[in-house]
């Protein structure tokens, strides 16, 4: 079951990164329109949602979480999604 949600959501996700038109479908449109941003920001979320499905069952230790989270938020479009997600 799991599996299969996880599936559906990268699914949605990936359709979103081919198709921008789609964007609307979830709701209002964030700032920046660029395409190279909107699609980093798209792949951030598809990292923070495999952290969640692996971190729930053990399969990612609380310790490795933070040491990935720490650099991926370090770079440019992890501290984009970051500052975006706090705003939301």
């Amino acid at each position: 079951m799991e599996e299969t949600r996880r599936q559906a959501t990268g699914e949605l996700l990936r359709m979103a990164m081919e198709a921008p038109d789609l964007d609307e479908c979830r709701g209002p449109v964030p700032e920046p329109s660029d395409p190279t941003v909107r699609k980093r920001q798209l792949y951030v979320n598809m990292i923070i949602s495999q952290w969640m499905v692996a971190f729930g069952p053990g399969a990612l230790p609380e310790q490795r979480s933070r040491a990935i989270a720490r650099e991926m938020f370090s770079a440019g479009p992890g501290r984009v999604y970051r500052r975006r997600a706090r705003t939301q």
